[in-house]
């Protein structure tokens, strides 16, 4: 079916631009993209949601979170326990 659009100039470039170096005709790379579009592919991904754990506990003794270096150091003690250990 022939019809008249009237797109974004830059959008039509990269068509154009895309078109080319596939090989393909500008119909099939618009035709592609409303497949796309329209198969859901198109649209934003929900996004998952991310769980919120409401533990007890806190820092580890003797950590003071107002001090970052000795925060890094532990978990980087933390790090090195499991590498040479293998535990998680």
């Amino acid at each position: 079916m022939r019809t008249t659009l009237d797109l974004n100039d830059a959008l039509l470039t990269k068509a154009k631009t895309r078109a080319a170096k596939e090989n393909r005709t500008l119909t099939s790379i618009v035709e592609e993209a409303l497949r796309k579009f329209f198969d859901g592919h198109g649209r934003p991904k929900k996004m998952p949601e991310i769980p919120v754990l409401h533990g007890t506990g806190g820092l580890a003794p003797g950590i003071d979170p107002t001090k970052i270096e000795a925060f890094m150091n532990a978990l980087e003690d933390e790090e090195r326990i499991k590498r040479i250990y293998g535990k998680s």
